[in-house]
C-alpha cells in the first residue's frame, strides 16, 4: 500500500482484541459486570466450537496439532499448537466480520523486527452458521509474558535485575521506534502484551 493510505487505514490500530472490538461490540443495554461477563463466556464458547485437544489445523503445506489454550478475550482465543516437526506456535482464531477491515491482520503483514510477534501464516475457516466465518493467525509463541514475570518476583519477595529492566525497556523501545516509523500506533501497551523469552533475556511485542 502506498503510505499515506497505510497511514489511514493504520491510524486507530489497536491491539488484537481491541481491533475486533471495532468489528464487534457488546449489544446495546449491556452493563458492566455479571451481564458483560455471561455475553463474553458465550462468545468464548462460540469461539472454541470446533475445536479441542488435538485438533488439527492447518495452514499451507504446514499441519499444527492444538494443546491447549493459552489466553482469551472477548473476541479472540489462543491456541498453542504445534506442528509436525515439533515447532511450537500461538494460533489466535477471531470472529471475522467482512463489514469491516482487520487491522490486526494487515499491521502484522506490514512489520517484520526481531522485537514484534512474528505472524507466519494466516487462514480462514467457516463456522456452524451461515456467513459464519473465523480468521487464524499463526504466530510465534513465548512461554511467558512480563506480567508473569512480574508476578514471580513479587511472589519470591524479589526484585528485578536492573539489567534487565534495562534489556527489556531497550528492546520495547525498539520495537516502538519501528511502528511509529510506519505511522502505526500500539494503542494498548502492558505487560500482558510484552511476550517473554526469558531465557535469552527477548521481549517481542505483541500485537
Amino acid at each position: 500500500l502506498p503510505s499515506a493510505d497505510r497511514a489511514r487505514k493504520a491510524s486507530g490500530a489497536a491491539s488484537g482484541t481491541s481491533t475486533q472490538a471495532s468489528a464487534q461490540s457488546i449489544p446495546a443495554g449491556t452493563r458492566a459486570g455479571s451481564v458483560t461477563a455471561r455475553w463474553m463466556g458465550d462468545n468464548v464458547r462460540a469461539l472454541l466450537e470446533g475445536a479441542q485437544e488435538g485438533t488439527v489445523w492447518e495452514c499451507g503445506a504446514q499441519q499444527y496439532v492444538l494443546e491447549k489454550v493459552v489466553g482469551n478475550g472477548a473476541f479472540g482465543i489462543v491456541w498453542r499448537a504445534r506442528s509436525a516437526d515439533g515447532e511450537v506456535v500461538a494460533i489466535k482464531k477471531v470472529l471475522l466480520d467482512r463489514r469491516f477491515h482487520n487491522r490486526e491482520l494487515q499491521m502484522m503483514q506490514l512489520v517484520e523486527h526481531e522485537h514484534i510477534i512474528r505472524l507466519r501464516c494466516f487462514f480462514e475457516k467457516s463456522g456452524r452458521r451461515k456467513d459464519e466465518t473465523y480468521l487464524h493467525l499463526v504466530m510465534d509463541y513465548l512461554p511467558e509474558t512480563l506480567r508473569g514475570l512480574v508476578l514471580q518476583h513479587n511472589k519470591r519477595r524479589r526484585r528485578f535485575d536492573i539489567g534487565h529492566v534495562r534489556a527489556y525497556l531497550y528492546q520495547t523501545f525498539r520495537a516502538l521506534e519501528y511502528i511509529h516509523a510506519r505511522r502505526i500506533c500500539h494503542r494498548d501497551i502492558k505487560p500482558d502484551r510484552s511476550e517473554e523469552h526469558t531465557s535469552e533475556l527477548q521481549s517481542p511485542l505483541q500485537s
